[in-house]
């Protein structure tokens, strides 16, 4: 089981919405299987024209019968600048395993140093950034921020739906996320905000997660 949500938890770090020009809070319910591991929060700090913070906090508990078997914890800091990561700064704790990802634009390009100590180099980079649907439909390359490496990706639209949340029906637009190791399912509102995702994790387990409120 901590191998599953250790490979899903690092593509966790969006919101649903477009460039930040206003204070933002997100907070998502986490569960597996219906039940209730966790939560993560966003939030979106705008800090110039063009410009924004994205401030990400997970915490994933797994226990079976009081006994626990999976710890995990993570906190990001991301600054955006023109559709492009201007700096990144990620800490996990991923069952006592400490990982670290650190990277900053300079003279324009982007380094990054990473828990395997390979530098690596890119343009323009984006993370897993739901909040911008746009962004990450044009992206084919979207950075990792618990291992530093560059996924490819590919999003394409499922379909138009309706979304059951807080016991009414609205309509969604669903988007299939694909990349080497998994398959998300995502939700987001006509106008763009992120409101649900689910994948399977190894067993067929349902991991999901809900906006709150």
């Amino acid at each position: 089981m901590s191998m599953a949500l250790r490979t899903l938890v690092v593509f966790l770090l969006g919101t649903g919405l477009a460039v930040a020009t206003e204070r933002r809070e997100f907070d998502f319910d986490v569960t597996l299987d219906g039940r209730p591991i966790g939560s993560h929060r966003y939030v979106l700090i705008p800090s110039g024209p063009g410009s924004y913070e994205v401030d990400s906090r997970a915490s994933f508990d797994f226990n079976v019968l009081g006994v626990p078997l999976y710890r995990y914890r993570h906190e990001a800091l991301e600054r955006i600048t023109n559709d492009c990561l201007e700096r990144i700064e990620a800490l996990t704790r991923d069952n006592g395993e400490s990982l670290a990802v650190r990277g900053a634009r300079s003279e324009g390009e982007f380094r990054l140093e990473t828990p395997a100590g390979k530098p690596q180099t890119r343009d323009c980079v984006m993370g897993y950034a739901y909040w911008d649907l746009q962004q990450l439909l044009r992206r084919r390359e979207l950075l990792n921020p618990q291992t530093g490496e560059f996924d490819a990706v590919s999003v394409e639209f499922q379909g138009k739906e309706s979304l059951l949340r807080q016991g009414e029906a609205v309509p969604a637009r669903r988007y299939r996320l694909r990349s080497s190791q998994l398959v998300i399912d995502l939700w987001y509102s006509e106008g763009g905000a992120w409101l649900q995702l689910e994948s399977q994790v190894r067993g067929g387990r349902q991991l999901r997660y809900s906006l709150r409120g």
